[in-house]
């Protein structure tokens, strides 16, 4: 959960720099796209791990200890700018 924590600071944190004209659109939008492919991965590696949490406990993580914030990443990369 950290690491996805971490990951959308980072996103964050780009973003406010771009907002800022501190940080070029094409920089960012390639530090954006290498920020959501390691969230990407990182949900991967959750689902497969609550895949075999599934099959070892017949349970389901909760719901509330999964992340949130993909949609924002998904309209910064693919828009090239932050959601609303």
């Amino acid at each position: 959960m950290r690491a996805f924590q971490h990951a959308e600071a980072t996103i964050e944190r780009y973003l406010d720099a771009f907002e800022a004209d501190t940080m070029a659109d094409e920089t960012c939008g390639q530090r954006v796209e290498k920020q959501g492919a390691k969230i990407a991965e990182l949900r991967v590696r959750q689902r497969n791990y609550a895949t075999s949490w599934t099959q070892s406990t017949s349970s389901r993580p909760p719901a509330r200890s999964w992340p949130t914030g993909a949609e924002h990443v998904r309209v910064a990369v693919s828009q090239g700018r932050p959601g609303t």
